[in-house]
């Protein structure tokens, strides 16, 4: 391998060096607004992209979860800013270097070839925050009472939703990202955890939306419920019919 090109590996390793702290500084920070939503379960993800000239040359996803708790256990060793040292690379010019995670990630899982690698100009990350809450809609009888229970889950969402939304409009005005997405999914399962019915809806770009539980007097959710049922020939009379008969698991996008 020539000099120059050995060089310019080492140079771009510590741009990439540079990047892995900011995703894990971003972690730290994603990590904090999501506990103080107190979420009954999260999950937090980063899909790296890798371009050269506007053409994708691969992407991996990070589990930021399990990378911020292996550090939080002094247990962290493979990852972004893991300080290991990840050369495998079979050229003796370059066993020399300490080279970092996405670089390995480039050229030993990606397969880029060593002129690819020192061609990539465009790193791409979205990070993948998603805010998991439960709800139990059983031992409603009456079907009233099942109305109000899924009208305080609506109440809910819109109360989770628009600070999430307001934070991320936040950071692009000040351009901490360049752009960001909001959906939001509900999935209904019954008794025997098995799940039956999945609504979504993209929360970002239609102000409309925000207003997709508001005004109705039975409310989105059963009305939801309601029809889809009735698509299959299933009757949601009593509240105990979405429990004990339940039809097969089918998707469903509003």
């Amino acid at each position: 391998m020539e000099p120059h090109k050995v060089a310019a590996i080492e140079k771009f390793n510590k741009v990439l060096e540079k990047v892995e702290h900011e995703i894990i500084k971003l972690a730290w920070e994603y990590e904090e607004e999501i506990k103080a939503k107190k979420p009954d379960d999260y999950k937090l993800d980063a899909v790296l992209g890798f371009s050269i000239d506007e053409n994708e040359k691969g992407s991996w996803n990070v589990n930021m979860w399990r990378c911020l708790n292996d550090i939080k256990n002094g247990i962290y060793e493979w990852g972004p800013a893991d300080g290991q040292d990840h050369n495998v690379a079979m050229e003796k010019a370059l066993h020399g270097q300490k080279h970092c995670w996405l670089l390995q990630l480039l050229y030993d899982i990606l397969h880029l070839t060593w002129d690819e690698v020192l061609k990539v100009n465009w790193l791409w990350i979205d990070f993948v925050l998603c805010y998991q809450y439960e709800y139990s809609l059983s031992g409603v009888k009456a079907l009233s009472h099942f109305k109000k229970r899924l009208l305080k889950v609506e109440e809910d969402i819109i109360s989770h939703t628009f600070p999430i939304r307001r934070k991320a409009m936040e950071r692009v005005l000040k351009g901490e990202v360049c752009d960001y997405n909001l959906f939001l999914r509900i999935t209904f399962h019954n008794k025997d955890n098995v799940d039956i019915l999945e609504m979504t809806k993209d929360l970002k770009f239609h102000n409309e939306s925000w207003k997709i539980f508001r005004g109705l007097d039975e409310g989105n959710l059963f009305k939801f419920l309601k029809y889809a049922f009735e698509d299959l020939g299933f009757d949601l009379a009593l509240p105990e019919n979405f429990f004990t008969n339940s039809p097969k698991p089918i998707p469903y996008k509003s």
